[in-house]
C-alpha cells in the first residue's frame, strides 16, 4: 500500500512538472518509468539495472484513474420516452443534440352509409284515377292501386356498388295535364307526381289491342333528381341532374275488356334503358334499374258513355292462381284430417257406452 501511494504521489509531480530536482532524490528504482499510451489506465514500470548488472523483471500496475496526459470524454446517451413522443438526447465530446420524434395518426376516411330501405314496398290505401274530362268528375278512364318500388343500383365514390330504392307512396297524385285519356283512343297514360325528395314522375303508357279486345301496359318510364339522400355517396358533380330509367315494348298485366286485372304477387319488371339528362348513361355509375309492382288493382279503357267509380270483375294473376292451387291440397288435407279426429271420438265414445251396458247387466 504504501509503495502504491508513492507511485501516485511521483505520478502527480510529473504532470505538474515539478519533477526536476525533486526526482534526483528517489532512489533508482523509482526513476526509470513509462506511461503506456496504448492503455490509458495501465502504467507499465521497468526496474532498471543495478550496480551489480543483473536485469529485474517487468512489472505492470493498473489504475483505477487515468494518468495519462490525453483526456478522453466518454459518450453519454440519454432517451426520455412520453405517450405522444420520443425526445432523445445526446452529449459527444461536449456537445450535446436534441432529437425529437412524433407520431401523427393518418386520418380515417368516413364509411359511406347505405340506405336503409323497408322489406316490402308501402302497401297503398288509395286509387289514382284519370277522367276522361282531365277532372276529378269520377268519368273515369283508368283507375290504379298498387304498392310500388324502383329498385336502382349505382357506384358510390369510393366506388363500392350501393342498391338505393324510391317508393311510391300515398302522397303521388296524378298529374292530368301529362296523363292522357281519350275516347277512341287505342293508348291511354297513367303519370305520378311522386312528390317526394326525388321530386320524379312514374309514368305507365297502355294499349289496347282491337283484335284480342285486350289491353295491357306497353312501357314504363321513371324520372328522378338525383340527391344525396336518395344515393348516399354519389358524386357531387351528378347532384341535381335527371335519371331516367325506362322500359319499352314490353306486355305486363294484360287484361281482357270489361274486366280489371289484380295480382297481390311481388312482380319484377326490368328498366333497361338508363338515361342521365336524356343522354345515354355512364354505366360505370349507373348499373340497374328494377320496377316492383305488388297488391295490383288495374284497369283502362273503360267505356266513356257511363260513370265508373268502380273495380270491375277481376282476372287474377298467374302467380296468385298459383298460391291458391298449393293452397287447396293443404285446405283438403286438414278438413279430412278434422274428419278422422271427429270419427275416432265417437267410436271411442260407443265403446265406452257399449261397456257400461254390460257391467249393468251383469
Amino acid at each position: 500500500m504504501g509503495r502504491l501511494f508513492s507511485y501516485i504521489f511521483l505520478l502527480v509531480l510529473v504532470n505538474h512538472g515539478y519533477c526536476g530536482s525533486i526526482i534526483e532524490k528517489f532512489p533508482l528504482r523509482y526513476r526509470n518509468f513509462t506511461r503506456s499510451t496504448s492503455t490509458p489506465n495501465v502504467v507499465t514500470h521497468l526496474n532498471g539495472n543495478d550496480t551489480s548488472g543483473t536485469t529485474s523483471s517487468v512489472h505492470r500496475v493498473t489504475f483505477p484513474i487515468s494518468i495519462s496526459s490525453t483526456t478522453t470524454t466518454n459518450y453519454t446517451v440519454t432517451t426520455t420516452q412520453t405517450p405522444t413522443s420520443t425526445p432523445t438526447t445526446t452529449t459527444k465530446n461536449g456537445t450535446t443534440s436534441h432529437t425529437s420524434t412524433t407520431t401523427t395518426e393518418s386520418p380515417t376516411t368516413p364509411t359511406v352509409p347505405n340506405p336503409t330501405l323497408p322489406p316490402e314496398p308501402v302497401t297503398p290505401s288509395i286509387s289514382w284515377n284519370v277522367s276522361y274530362d282531365g277532372m276529378k268528375t269520377g268519368n273515369y278512364c283508368l283507375m290504379a292501386s298498387f304498392a310500388s318500388r324502383i329498385d336502382i343500383t349505382y357506384k358510390n365514390i369510393d366506388k363500392h356498388i350501393v342498391q338505393t330504392g324510391l317508393d311510391v307512396s300515398n302522397n303521388a297524385t296524378v298529374n292530368q295535364i301529362q296523363s292522357q285519356c281519350y275516347s277512341g283512343d287505342d293508348q291511354q297514360m297513367l303519370v305520378l307526381n311522386l312528390n317526394t325528395l326525388s321530386n320524379g314522375t312514374f309514368k305507365w303508357t297502355f294499349e289496347k289491342n282491337t283484335t284480342k279486345n285486350d289491353s295491357m301496359i306497353h312501357s314504363i318510364k321513371i324520372t328522378v333528381q338525383i340527391n344525396e339522400q336518395l344515393f348516399p355517396g354519389i358524386s357531387s358533380k351528378l347532384i341535381g341532374k335527371t335519371l331516367t330509367l325506362s322500359s319499352r315494348n314490353v306486355t305486363l298485366f294484360d287484361t281482357q275488356a270489361g274486366h280489371s286485372y289484380s295480382c297481390v304477387s311481388l312482380v319484377k319488371t326490368n328498366l333497361s334503358k338508363i338515361m342521365l339528362n336524356d343522354d345515354d348513361n355512364d354505366s360505370s355509375i349507373f348499373q340497374s334499374g328494377t320496377m316492383e309492382t305488388s297488391h295490383l288493382k288495374l284497369q283502362a279503357f273503360l267505356p266513356s258513355d257511363k260513370k265508373t267509380d268502380n273495380f270491375l270483375p277481376n282476372i287474377v294473376c298467374s302467380n296468385d292462381k298459383s298460391d291458391i292451387s298449393s293452397a287447396i291440397p293443404i285446405t283438403v288435407g286438414l278438413i279430412l284430417l278434422f274428419m278422422v279426429v271427429v270419427v275416432l271420438i265417437a267410436y271411442m265414445i260407443g265403446r265406452t257406452r257399449q261397456k257400461k251396458q254390460n257391467y249393468a247387466t251383469m
